[in-house]
């Protein structure tokens, strides 16, 4: 007489739960189900939106306008494309903006996003903080 060692899983032995009479095991195909596999996410954060490029200091910092009003003159107008790009490279200097319906002011800006740019203008006697749509803005000079 020869003994074979038990079947199944590791850890097993061999046995089998007993199951009343007349019952059958469950028919289960695949993995157990505490051992599911869940594929991995694939895409952005299911509750994220997508965030526009940030051009300027983190979000969380507190901006203080300029010490100083701008320079007393006003510039030529010049012919740029405007852009996110093109405007960051006047963040935190005097900035000479026209916009399209015809004012035009000394601006200090302080962060560009995806479609506005945030700063400071100069009302003729203090800095007030404004949010400008890059539509708005015609041309602008930096200095």
């Amino acid at each position: 007489m020869t003994l074979n060692p038990p079947s199944g899983p590791p850890g097993h032995h061999g046995l089998k739960p007993s199951l009343p009479h007349g019952h059958q095991e469950p028919l289960h195909v695949g993995p157990p189900p505490h051992e599911q596999h869940v594929p991995p996410h694939v895409g952005p954060p299911p509750h994220e939106h997508h965030i526009p490029p940030h051009f300027g200091p983190p979000l969380h910092v507190h901006i203080v306008p300029p010490l100083f009003p701008p320079p007393i003159f006003i510039p030529t107008f010049p012919v740029f494309i405007v852009n996110p790009s093109s405007i960051s490279n006047c963040l935190f200097r005097n900035t000479y903006v026209w916009l399209t319906n015809g004012n035009q002011f000394w601006f200090f800006p302080t962060d560009v996003g995806f479609a506005t740019v945030t700063g400071f203008w100069w009302t003729g006697n203090v800095w007030l903080i404004i949010v400008l749509s890059l539509n708005e803005i015609q041309s602008f000079s930096c200095f």
